[in-house]
C-alpha cells in the first residue's frame, strides 16, 4: 500500500531525501524498527514516482536498503521491506542501476543473504529472507541486461561452488536457478560449465543442496530450451539418482526436475522408460502425499514424451492411478485431480484406441470418479 498519496508528494520530498536517508540509516543502527520500515515504504513510493525524484540519490538509497537487509538486529519483516525496496528499484530504475555500476554490489548483497544460515522451518509460508533474496535475484535477472548480471553472478559462483559451507553451496545453485529465465541466452552458451554444478549438487552430502540442485535442473529444463535437451544422456541418469534419495524432500524435488525435463524430451526418453517408471511407480505407492503429487505429474510428462512407446506400461500405471482416484479424503483432493489429469494425458500419449484395448475401463473411469466427488 502506498504511503504517499501522489507524485506531487514525492516531488516535495526530493530536497529532503538526503536527510531522510541519514535518519533512516541512524534508525537502522539504533534498531528502530518502525522508523526503518516507514522509511523503506516512503522511499519505495519515491522510486516508483515517474518524475525521477530519487535519481540523484539512487546509490545512497540502495546502500541504505542493502545495509538494512543485511542487519540481523532487525526483525525479518523490516529486512524484507528493504529487500522489497531493492526489487522496486531494479524494476523502475534499471537503466540507472546499470549506468551507476550498482549491479555487482547488489548481486553480492543478495547472494550473501541467500547464503545465510537460517533456522529450518517446516511452514513453507513462513517469511524466509534467503527465499526473498532469491526472488529479488530473479527480478534482477529478468529486468537487467544479462551482460551486466552474469559476470557478477558467475563471480560468486566461482568463489563459493566448492565452499565447505553447505549454505553457500546451496546459494550457488539457487542463484543459478532463479536467474535462468532472465539470463537464458547467456546460460545456454555456458551449459557445459553450468550443468556439472547441478550434477555435483545432486550428489552433495547436504540434503538442502540436493534439493536446490533438483530445482535448478527443473528451472534449466524450463528456460534453456531446446539446447538443454541435447544433454539428456547426462541429465536423466542424474535425476534417476535423486529419485532414489533417502529423503522425501529430495524425492519430491526430483520429480519436479523430471517433469520439467521430460516435457520437451520426446522419444529420446525411451531407453530410460523402464527404470524411470519402475522408480516412479514405487514412489507413487510409498512416498509422502507431496511426493505422490509431484510423482503423478512426472509420470504424465514421461508418458507424453514417450508417446506410443508408453503402451507397454499403460495398464500397470493406470491401475495405480485408479487407486489414487478412489481416495475420497479432502487432503487428497489435489492428488486425485492430478491423477485424473495424468490418465487423460496417458490416453492422449498412446491414443484412445490403444488405451481402450489395453484397459477398457480407462475412458469411463474418470467420469465415475467425478460423480463421487473428484472435480471433472
Amino acid at each position: 500500500m502506498s504511503i504517499l498519496e501522489s507524485s506531487d508528494d514525492a516531488r516535495l520530498l526530493k530536497p529532503m531525501l538526503p536527510a531522510m536517508l541519514q535518519v533512516c540509516g541512524r534508525a537502522v543502527g539504533q534498531g528502530d524498527e518502525e522508523t526503518t520500515k516507514l522509511g523503506c515504504g516512503i522511499l519505495d513510493d519515491c522510486v516508483e514516482c515517474p518524475a525521477g525524484v530519487v535519481n540523484p540519490h539512487l546509490a545512497a538509497l540502495l546502500a541504505f536498503a542493502s545495509d538494512t537487509a543485511k542487519c540481523r538486529r532487525l526483525e525479518k519483516e523490516t529486512c524484507a521491506s528493504a529487500l522489497n525496496l531493492i526489487a522496486t528499484a531494479l524494476v523502475h530504475k534499471r537503466k540507472l542501476v546499470v549506468k551507476q555500476r550498482l549491479v555487482p554490489p547488489l548481486v553480492l548483497v543478495l547472494f550473501e543473504i541467500c547464503a545465510e544460515v537460517e533456522e529450518i522451518d517446516e511452514d513453507e509460508d513462513e517469511l524466509s529472507l534467503h527465499k526473498l533474496s532469491a526472488q529479488v535475484l530473479d527480478v534482477l535477472g529478468r529486468h537487467l541486461p544479462s551482460k551486466h548480471v552474469v559476470p557478477a553472478l558467475l563471480e560468486q559462483v566461482g568463489l563459493h561452488r566448492a565452499s565447505e559451507c553447505a549454505y553457500r553451496r546451496r546459494a550457488v545453485l539457487v542463484a543459478l536457478a532463479v536467474s535462468a529465465e532472465g539470463c537464458a541466452e547467456a546460460f545456454v552458451a555456458r551449459l557445459d560449465d553450468l550443468l556439472p554444478l547441478m550434477f555435483a549438487g545432486c550428489a552433495d552430502p547436504s540434503q538442502m543442496v540436493r534439493e536446490a540442485a533438483c530445482i535448478g535442473i527443473g528451472q534449466f529444463a524450463q528456460f534453456l530450451q531446446p539446447e538443454i535437451i541435447t544433454h539428456y544422456q547426462q541429465v536423466l541418469p542424474c535425476i534417476f539418482t535423486v529419485l532414489n534419495d533417502a529423503t522425501e524432500q529430495v524425492k519430491e524435488k526430483s520429480c519436479y526436475a523430471l517433469e520439467a525435463f521430460c516435457e520437451h524430451l520426446g522419444e529420446d526418453i525411451v531407453p530410460f522408460l523402464q527404470p524411470l517408471l519402475a522408480r516412479l511407480s514405487d514412489l507413487l505407492q510409498h512416498g509422502s502425499r507431496k511426493t505422490q503429487e509431484m510423482c503423478v505429474s512426472a509420470i504424465a510428462s514421461v508418458a507424453m514424451a514417450a508417446a506410443e512407446q508408453f503402451t507397454p506400461y499403460f495398464a500397470q500405471v493406470y491401475g495405480l492411478m485408479r487407486l489414487l482416484l478412489a481416495q475420497t479424503g479432502e487432503p487428497e483432493l489435489l492428488l486425485r485431480a492430478r491423477a485424473m489429469e495424468c490418465v487423460g494425458l496417458m490416453n492422449l500419449a498412446v491414443g484412445a484406441p490403444t488405451a481402450t484395448r489395453c484397459c477398457p475401463s480407462a475412458r469411463s473411469s474418470p467420469s465415475r470418479v467425478s460423480s463421487s466427488g473428484c472435480p471433472s
